[in-house]
């Protein structure tokens, strides 16, 4: 199990109050900025002012802006600004978590800091996560967003090197809204549904806030797409400028790399003879058997003997989402006023990759020439086999992230300050199916004398559809990781 834990008791920050004749440069880069003539805290400074007055490169997307995009999610629109760079998201399947997170300036994930209303938001994933998981801040009680494309590590910490993004909440709405966002790609696939009811009660002294959301997006396919249907690299025969298709030399059909030159039995060297000058590497063709592989290409479209992985693998992966966010605040008096913020998220998601490849040279396992299986008399070190016995490997996530904040504001002699309580929590497992245990293939595939006690020989020699389900119960096995990160936040602030 992994865990971390952020515990930040007491952070005091004393800035003094200084005016400035200084006017926001007409021609400073700004994406989508929506002025609010009103005064806010400058994000990367802490220091009230009206937002049209800061120096600082500081992009402000208002909730109408954010709406006009089209776009489902806070994670999708922020991924847009082009100072965000390199950070993963739902389009990330091979090495992705379900999550969207964002870059600043390439940076890094881990060094752009994710606030909301100010203040540290919980970082997601299943342990050991030091950024925030976008799409866990429902987009539905989004006032707007500032991004500070700067560092701020002198302000915040070295987790803001990249710089800030500071999500503002709604607390003016009075009445009801239902939200419904429908749509699908334009080859009628990657279906996506978002809804979200949001409520809003406001007094003399106080406002309270309610949404809840839910949303869920289908997978698109990488087969479905021409230009992604297969693996692509540039035709260095050829040499004009042209892509050929490539794949995996690990076959669900079986490929041998001679390495070891031993002799074999006499069906080995018929291989051997048939091939004269064309090995070391061998295919188990579908009919003919082994003869030299081709290498030109993949076999889907019948350039080479390759596999052709592409097709068994999310382009865009499905996501299911539940949400619900509730805040509110009071004056008590002139002076002092209280808040709240409770917000929950549960995320299901997950990843698709092609079957297993198993390369035994990777693995220090040799196939015996005593195994049951090997019909050749001889040791092989360089054995490759795609396991489409044992389906996909499947990489799903179940999360849940929840947050509390707890605080009061006050004014004192023109000074304002605010002391806030924050406790979060992500939890969940990570389910990894599709593995192997190494050590059992190395008995599976080692010499029938000492495949005992339960262990089942492994057959990778004769083609797709050898691989029986007792073979795959022996060596297979499904991965759960489980694990929270947990975030006590204590602060003052004084500006």
């Amino acid at each position: 199990m992994k865990h971390r834990k952020y515990l930040s008791w007491l952070a005091i920050g004393l800035f003094a109050l200084v005016s400035t004749d200084a006017m926001a440069q007409q021609d400073q880069e700004l994406e989508g900025v929506d002025f609010i003539a009103e005064e806010v805290t400058v994000t990367g400074s802490r220091i009230r002012g009206e937002a049209a007055e800061s120096t600082a490169p500081v992009v402000i997307l208002a909730k109408t802006e954010i709406q006009e995009k089209g776009l489902a999610s806070i994670g999708d629109v922020l991924q847009t600004l082009t100072v965000q760079s390199n950070a993963i998201n739902t389009q990330s399947n091979n090495g992705g978590d379900g999550s969207t997170r964002i870059s600043l300036r390439g940076l890094g994930a881990g060094r752009t800091l994710v606030l909301v209303n100010g203040r540290r938001f919980v970082p997601g994933g299943t342990g050991a996560n030091s950024s925030v998981d976008l799409n866990s801040i429902p987009a539905s009680v989004i006032e707007r967003i500032e991004v500070l494309k700067d560092g701020a590590s002198a302000v915040y910490g070295s987790d803001a090197v990249g710089g800030v993004v500071n999500v503002i909440t709604r607390s003016d709405l009075e009445g009801v809204e239902f939200e419904y966002y429908q749509g699908v790609s334009g080859a009628g696939d990657g279906d996506v549904i978002d809804a979200s009811l949001t409520a809003g009660l406001r007094s003399g002294r106080g406002s309270i806030l309610f949404s809840a959301g839910y949303h869920n997006r289908k997978p698109v396919w990488t087969g479905d797409r021409d230009f992604s249907k297969a693996d692509k690299a540039y035709d260095w025969e050829a040499n004009d400028g042209t892509f050929a298709t490539n794949g995996s030399s690990a076959t669900p059909q079986g490929t041998i790399i001679d390495r070891l030159k031993q002799e074999g039995n006499a069906a080995w060297q018929g291989i051997i003879e048939r091939a004269g000058d064309g090995g070391p590497v061998f295919y188990n063709a579908p009919s003919g058997g082994w003869r030299p592989m081709n290498l030109g290409g993949n076999s889907d479209d019948g350039s080479g003997d390759l596999y052709n992985y592409q097709p068994e693998n999310y382009l865009y992966t499905p996501q299911t989402r539940y949400s619900a966010f509730l805040s509110g605040n009071y004056l008590f008096n002139d002076n002092l006023s209280g808040f709240f913020e409770v917000s929950y998220t549960n995320r299901q998601s997950d990843q698709k990759l092609a079957p297993t490849p198993l390369f035994i040279i990777s693995e220090g396992i040799s196939v015996s020439a005593d195994n049951q299986y090997n019909d050749y008399g001889r040791d092989f070190i360089d054995v490759r086999r795609r396991f489409v016995e044992a389906s996909n490997r499947n990489f799903l996530q179940d999360l849940d992230t929840y947050r509390i904040v707890l605080g009061l504001e006050h004014e004192f002699r023109g000074f304002t300050g605010d002391l806030a309580f924050s406790y979060g929590r992500t939890s969940g497992t990570n389910v990894n199916e599709g593995r192997f245990i190494r050590s059992n293939i190395e008995m599976a595939l080692g010499p029938a004398s000492e495949c005992v006690g339960g262990c089942v020989p492994l057959d990778i020699m004769h083609g797709p559809g050898t691989i029986t389900e007792d073979m795959l119960k022996y060596i297979q096995y499904t991965g759960i990781a489980r694990g929270y990160t947990t975030q006590r936040i204590l602060q003052y602030n004084l500006t």
